[in-house]
């Protein structure tokens, strides 16, 4: 029997991959592999736009690259689809929906009839206390419905049916869950206007979360506002060769870094590093809030994937900035991707390739109730009886329905009159979600503008009052032979004439506002009875850090992160009463 293809498909701000592949959940073999051009202006954070020119383009795209399949798998990133981890009581697989639904108002505090639900089984809640009663630990995500609804319009008007909505954490979590089997590590996806950051445990996840920067900053190194579209070009034969370096060397006039020139010069490369910073700091942010609730399994390592993968030396100076190992995802086990794909392209089709192994299921409230009560086919028939008992019995199921109508009657009539009152609520409470959504990108416009000016501020801005403050409080006998200073402290060599001298001037110098972890590294003593000498030591210090530890902030820039943010703006309590 032939293997049933599909196509399996992501489709970003600037790329679409595109996969045709084997309909199987163990080592789907992968019949074609490509990339092609997201059209401008066609998707927005994963949202298709416009689905008529898009529509178009693809069905050419797949007729020119002789894909004939006519079922489709999407796998979606995007920042409106809200996730939320919860933990419920232990329950049998066919029961974890309706529960989910019943606590999916106080899980996404919004009007879920204009939402699709679907979760992912993350395993048995590991933090329930010894003989508890055990529960299970998920990852519930609401899509829009007009956001799943446009991948839908995009299939029928290519002609194709689609068999399957997968969240993008979701396919990657399905490829990767078996690094994990025996300590903690992170899959870093770094694509152009965002990171996806799943950390994973005992083969299960921790914590994913998606963080609103990527590749994109880096345009204002090029001094290009179309630096992905120059990248995805260069990547396509993999020639893209960008150097981030830790030190500022020079580079010459006409040095290409790859087949594409930045610029050349220090300042280049520095803003480029500039650049790199701001999202390694966003991801710095998510391995503290992770460390602080899970201190006794620290990362052993990172796992970068995604079109960061393309970027030379980015994984090296993740690992220098974070002190984490980085590696290319190139193998997976438990999959033969070396066997479907190149090593460089592992990372570039692994969402796809994840995304037919265990998709979730978005679906509306109550849509998993559709199939109860249908009989199966091998269902057997009752026996038959005769005229008079079939009539008997068909008059008492009338009199018992009739009996039932009249009962129902009065709640009826209540249940009609509380659904009035709840529409009128529903449409009161409409005008908050582009609120709310108006408030997330101001927020994050602003965080961004914080981070950009906490850069500004450095410490070794006050080394000249620092050394003014030295001279001023230092022995006079005290002779600086070297010093050193960087953006973390300073170190020097002093000589003085005594033992006593020396710890005079530590002691003015733990005086110092601006230092602090004031310590010796070595001393020498050359003074003797005979002789009079001079005793050598070296000193170093940090500066004092006065700003404070910033909360860390969930860049997915879904509704489930900031609960009480939609408290505020509705000024009623989010839970049913």
């Amino acid at each position: 029997m032939a293997a049933k293809k599909i196509i399996s498909m992501e489709i970003g701000s600037s790329l679409i991959r595109v996969l045709e592949i084997e309909q199987k959940a163990k080592n789907p073999k992968v019949f074609k592999s490509f990339i092609i051009e997201t059209p401008q202006n066609a998707v927005a954070d994963g949202e298709i736009v416009d689905v008529g020119g898009l529509a178009d383009y693809v069905k050419g795209e797949l007729k020119s690259n002789g894909v004939t399949s006519k079922q489709i798998q999407f796998t979606i990133t995007s920042t409106k689809i809200a996730n939320r981890e919860v933990s419920i009581p232990f329950v049998k697989e066919n029961r974890i929906r309706a529960l989910v639904e019943t606590n999916a108002n106080d899980y996404f505090p919004v009007d879920l009839a204009e939402y699709e639900l679907a979760y992912v089984t993350l395993g048995n809640d590991a933090k329930v206390k010894e003989n508890a009663s055990p529960r299970i630990r998920l990852m519930v995500l609401a899509a829009p419905k007009t956001l799943l609804n446009g991948y839908r319009d995009l299939a029928k008007a290519c002609g194709l049916t689609v068999v399957g909505l997968d969240y993008s954490g979701n396919s990657l979590f399905q490829v990767t869950k078996n690094e994990a089997l025996n300590d903690t590590i992170m899959i870093l996806k770094i694509d152009g206007g965002y990171s996806m950051i799943t950390i994973l445990s005992k083969g299960s996840i921790v914590l994913q979360r998606t963080v609103a920067y990527g590749l994109a900053g880096m345009a204002s190194t090029f001094g290009n506002s179309h630096f992905l579209n120059v990248l995805r070009d260069l990547t396509r034969t993999n020639y893209f060769q960008v150097q981030i370096r830790q030190n500022s060397t020079a580079l010459d006039d006409d040095e290409d870094l790859g087949n594409f020139s930045i610029g050349g010069g220090n300042r280049a490369n520095s803003d480029l590093m500039n650049e790199a910073d701001i999202l390694i700091n966003a991801i710095s942010r998510v391995i503290n809030f992770y460390n602080s609730r899970n201190s006794s399994e620290p990362i052993s390592h990172i796992l970068l994937t995604g079109l960061g993968t393309s970027v030379k030396g980015l994984n090296h100076y993740i690992e220098q900035s974070l002190s984490i190992p980085v590696q290319h995802l190139q193998e997976v086990d438990g999959h033969n991707l070396e066997k479907e794909f190149d090593s460089d392209d592992v990372g570039t089709y692994i969402a796809c390739y994840g995304a037919v192994i265990s998709p979730i299921k978005f679906a509306a409230l109550g849509a998993g109730d559709d199939k109860k009560g249908k009989k199966g086919k091998g269902e057997k028939k009752g026996t038959d009886f005769g005229i008079k008992q079939a009539a008997v019995l068909f008059v008492a199921c009338l009199l018992i329905a009739a009996a039932m109508c009249a009962y129902a009657l009065i709640p009826y009539f209540a249940a009609k009159s509380e659904n009035k009152k709840l529409r009128i609520r529903v449409e009161n409470a409409a005008n908050i979600v582009p609120i709310y959504q108006e408030y997330v990108q101001t927020k994050n416009a602003n965080y961004y503008m914080d981070a950009a000016l906490d850069y500004t501020n450095l410490p070794t801005e006050q080394l000249a009052d620092l050394i003014e403050e030295m001279e001023e409080k230092f022995p006079s006998n005290m002779f600086v032979s070297n010093m050193t200073a960087d953006k973390g402290g300073i170190s020097m060599g002093v000589t003085v004439e005594g033992k006593m001298d020396a710890a005079d001037m530590l002691v003015q110098m733990r005086t110092f506002e601006s230092l602090t972890n004031v310590t010796v590294a070595t001393i020498s003593d050359t003074n003797t009875e005979e002789e009079y000498g001079v005793v050598t030591f070296s000193v170093t210090a940090d500066y004092t850090n006065d700003r404070s530890e910033e909360e860390i902030v969930d860049r997915t820039g879904t509704l489930d992160s900031v609960e009480e943010d939609v408290n505020g703006l509705t000024g009623e309590n989010s839970e049913e009463e």
